[in-house]
């Protein structure tokens, strides 16, 4: 699929207050991540990049949520069928 990586309100706001970096590579990364949960089947999945954390609907290629390494000491993360790391 084609189509371009869209990030909900919440995950950009999540992005720019927890100050996780993404780059220009950063985001064709994560697209690509996005491609692979795609072709595997995966609707929601956990891409893991560069010591952050992103939930994406891999079925809509949106990113719903961010989180940076400090916030994911001790979490559980549901809602997800598949994870990718990058």
């Amino acid at each position: 699929g084609g189509q371009q990586l869209a990030f909900s309100k919440h995950a950009a706001g999540r992005i720019e207050t927890r100050e996780i970096p993404l780059s220009q590579a950063g985001l064709e990364r994560l697209t690509e991540g996005v491609r692979i949960a795609q072709g595997r089947g995966i609707q929601d999945a956990l891409i893991l990049m560069d010591g952050s954390a992103f939930i994406v609907s891999a079925k809509n290629s949106t990113v719903v949520t961010a989180m940076n390494s400090s916030e994911l000491k001790n979490k559980v993360i549901t809602n997800i069928d598949g994870t990718v790391i990058l």
